[in-house]
């Protein structure tokens, strides 16, 4: 894309302490709306699988909501599974 930023994403490893190694917390993915389908999400969940494996996760998680079609197409075309339909947000003011 001639070094323009045109895609991004913020992910977060957290250790676990039970019998699993860590987890990545996909935090937010975005793409600028002139630049979507054009592979540019596949491609950075691709880099996030390798830094994933990288440093020991085992698995990569992201919630989302029913009505963000587009991201679930997204995280289902490029290898992601439903484990659940029953989330809850909850939010704590400080």
């Amino acid at each position: 894309m001639n070094n323009k930023l045109v895609g991004f994403l913020t992910a977060h490893r957290l250790q676990r302490f039970d019998t699993r190694k860590a987890e990545v917390l996909l935090y937010e993915i975005g793409v600028l709306p002139k630049y979507q389908k054009r592979g540019i999400g596949k491609a950075l969940l691709a880099e996030l699988k390798k830094w994933a494996k990288e440093v020991g996760a085992d698995e990569i998680w992201v919630l989302t909501a029913q009505s963000n079609k587009a991201a679930i197409a997204l995280y289902t075309a490029s290898g992601g599974s439903v484990e659940s339909n029953n989330e809850q947000l909850f939010v704590f003011k400080i």
